[in-house]
């Protein structure tokens, strides 16, 4: 717009990022409209920031960071032609090209982004994006004793307090609130009757004077995670003295402020809790965590950046808050995204490439950038050899199906849980500790430090993982169809005792099998979800055996009772076949009387066989109606059925015996024809007797 000019100013160092150029404007603005300065002095200070923010372009790459710079050039060359400056000190305004070659290179540890751990109170000038509800909260303090942060899991409520209230407390933001006595933050735990011991008026005047503070100044107790106290603490004695003691500490004469913060699902436990909570949710006095909306969400994104001089280029954070806003847990996909991006910066820029690399633009149909960038971690971390062996897999599928609870509906429920609630007997108790450290490094896992190691808590660093994750989302299918399974067998085994065992209940065909493969397939598993088990219980495992023996003998039962039909087919063949030997030989009487005393011998020799058969026939009925007799009371047999299973496979075996005696008798009789029909009638009361051993066994074992 205007000519250049060369001046001593034009060696001037650039700003070392758009923050520092934005406190130079407004220093000069100030100084302007407070009129402390001359003309000639308020013109070099103009011309001095024009030059420096000039050439601070060659450091700034994020499109909306050069407008904004280009904009403050455009301001005050304008101003210097307003305040009738000499042509000479007329300054070239348009911002310097950007250099990546001059841009500063960040260091690890200057990263604007917390990841996956709570904002702290030392990183309050980084946790951004919640002004609104910091101010609602110092509202609410500011009249009451008491105050109850509720909140979705992982929305960001301890570093709500921590990061955001705190530090506004410490700065007076309320009255003489910078002068009151802040204990630090606690957990219940599940020590909870130790914590207990520090929870009383006594102790805590005591930390008061230790800290320096007068007896009678205000003190505040910030309790994190308030819903330990429902999930960690069985003991419901210590739970109400740990509630009544906090009623005690928040009357107004103690001037004792307490916070605390708890998930929103345990909203009902709270309130059923004690006196504690009622004038609290009378009133309503209370502080919900709702969920980011886009501006915080770029707020969140943008200000810890230009803090610490990170830029990005084009409208990364615009694609980002598109695909964070809906996430029901925003917040810790938006710190998981950052840190890969963090992790692939160049210098101090953060470029479309890497963005696309991480996100995986263009990603699947219809999932989401930081969805995708989720998943393909996990996948990548889990299939990489460097990081897991086929044993530690294993313990990685095993702790995320803790984690992760499939339910009979198409919901996945994200469960917190001890360290010391992954640990498995079966397991190396060190390769579980292995895995879940890897696990947390690699951000897949969100760690919560307890007092001792195993007190520590762990949980999925987010529930849309077992969505987006493929391989996780088949393994929860597979658990999810075995949950279902495992009702089913459940019921159909509740339904089997109601009925007093009727056997008639008992499983059938396919079933049986696949009950049977559930049972051992759980045993092997050896996983336990929160609140159910799917170890299968003794009436289960009853349920099955008793229907695996059934099926065993019915399987008996009809191979001999095919044995028995093909028995009586023969037996009918024979029958005709000796009939035939009868007309023949009475033909052979009748044609030729001649020869009668050539054969009368045979004949005499087949009329003896015919009468043996028919004396063996009439033999074989009163045996089959002894048969039955032995039926009719084979309820006093049962009192005398004290053999085992062995004994029953040497029936089984000589029943084997007896039909292969049958078959040699069916032999021999092809050429006796009287022998022949024996051996198969013998064949078939074997078989009658088997069956009738085996329905004696079944109903004993039964019995």
């Amino acid at each position: 717009m205007v000519h250049n000019s060369q001046n001593n100013n034009d060696n001037q160092t650039p700003f070392t990022s758009l923050i520092e150029m934005r406190k130079a404007h407004s220093a000069i603005m100030e100084q302007r409209l407070s009129k402390r300065l001359g003309t000639s002095e308020l013109l070099n200070c103009i011309v001095n920031f024009i030059v420096r923010a000039r050439n601070t372009g060659v450091l700034l790459g994020g499109e909306e960071d050069r407008s904004t710079a280009q904009t403050f050039l455009n301001y005050w060359s304008n101003e210097l032609i307003r305040l009738d400056a000499p042509q000479d000190q007329w300054l070239d305004s348009i911002l310097a090209d950007y250099d990546q070659n001059k841009a500063p290179k960040l260091d690890d540890k200057d990263c604007p982004y917390p990841g996956l751990e709570v904002f702290k109170e030392a990183d309050h000038n980084l946790f951004c994006g919640r002004t609104q509800l910091i101010q609602e909260c110092l509202k609410k303090l500011e009249s009451q004793q008491l105050l109850v942060v509720f909140g979705p899991p992982k929305s960001g409520k301890s570093s709500l307090v921590l990061a955001g209230l705190l530090p506004e407390l410490k700065d007076g933001k309320l009255e003489g609130s910078k002068n009151w006595c802040y204990l630090k933050p606690t957990i219940p735990g599940s020590y909870l009757p130790n914590n207990l011991d520090n929870l009383t008026l006594e102790q805590i005047k005591l930390e008061q004077i230790k800290a320096g503070h007068e007896k009678t100044c205000n003190t505040v107790l910030v309790i994190d995670q308030f819903e330990d106290l429902f999930t960690l603490c069985i003991d419901e004695k210590s739970r109400k003295k740990f509630a009544d003691n906090l009623l005690k500490l928040s009357k107004p004469e103690n001037k004792i402020k307490i916070i605390l913060t708890m998930r929103q699902d345990f909203k009902t436990y709270f309130e059923n809790l004690s006196l504690l909570s009622h004038e609290l949710f009378k009133n309503k006095d209370y502080v919900e965590v709702t969920s980011f909306t886009s501006s915080e969400l770029k707020e969140a994104t943008e200000i810890p950046a230009k803090r610490k001089g990170l830029q990005f280029e084009g409208d990364i954070v615009d694609k980002l808050v598109r695909d964070l806003v809906g996430e029901p847990m925003p917040l810790p996909l938006l710190q998981f995204v950052l840190m890969k991006l963090w992790e692939k910066r160049e210098k101090n820029l953060i470029t479309e490439k890497v963005y696309r690399e991480v996100t995986g633009t263009p990603k699947p149909l219809g999932q989401s950038g930081v969805r995708w960038a989720l998943s393909h971690t996990a996948n990548d971390f889990y299939y990489d050899d460097k990081n897991l062996s086929p044993q530690e897999q294993q313990t990685l599928k095993r702790i995320f199906l803790q984690l992760l609870q499939p339910s009979v509906s198409s919901e996945v429920n994200s469960n917190r849980l001890q360290r010391k609630a992954l640990y498995q007997e079966s397991e190396d108790k060190e390769q579980t500790n292995r895995v879940i450290d890897k696990l947390s490094k690699a951000n897949l896992l969100y760690l919560t430090k307890g007092t001792t190691l195993d007190d520590d808590q762990i949980e999925v660093v987010h529930p849309s993982l077992a969505d987006s994750w493929h391989l996780l989302k088949s393994w929860l299918e597979t658990e999810k169809s075995k949950m279902e399974d495992s009702l089913a067998l459940s019921l159909d085994a509740e339904q089997w005792k109601r009925q007093g065992r009727n056997p008639d209940l008992l499983l059938n065909g396919k079933q049986i099998d696949q009950a049977h493969q559930l049972i051992k397939y759980a045993e092997a598993s050896n996983v336990k979800y929160v609140g159910t088990s799917k170890c299968p219980t003794f009436l289960e495992k009853e349920f099955v055996k008793k229907s695996l023996r059934r099926r065993q003998i019915n399987r008996v039962k009809r191979a001999l009772g095919s044995l028995f039909i093909l028995g009586l087919i023969i037996g009918l063949c024979s029958h005709f076949y000796i009939a035939d030997l009868k007309e023949s030989h009475n033909s052979l009487i009748k044609s030729q009387p001649e020869n009668k005393d050539i054969i009368e011998v045979p004949i005499k020799i087949v009329s003896d066989k015919l009468e043996n058969f028919e004396n063996l026939l009439e033999s074989n009925r009163q045996s089959i109606q002894q048969l039955e007799d032995i039926q009719r009371n084979a309820q006093q047999l049962l009192q005398e059925a004290k053999t085992t299973q062995e004994k029953v496979n040497k029936q089984l075996e000589m029943a084997r015996k007896i039909s292969q005696e049958a078959e040699d008798a069916r032999k021999e009789a092809s050429a006796k024809s009287g022998n022949f029909v024996w051996g198969i009638l013998t064949g078939v009361v074997g078989t009658f007797v088997i069956l009738f051993l085996l329905e004696l066994y079944q109903k004993w074992k039964d019995s």
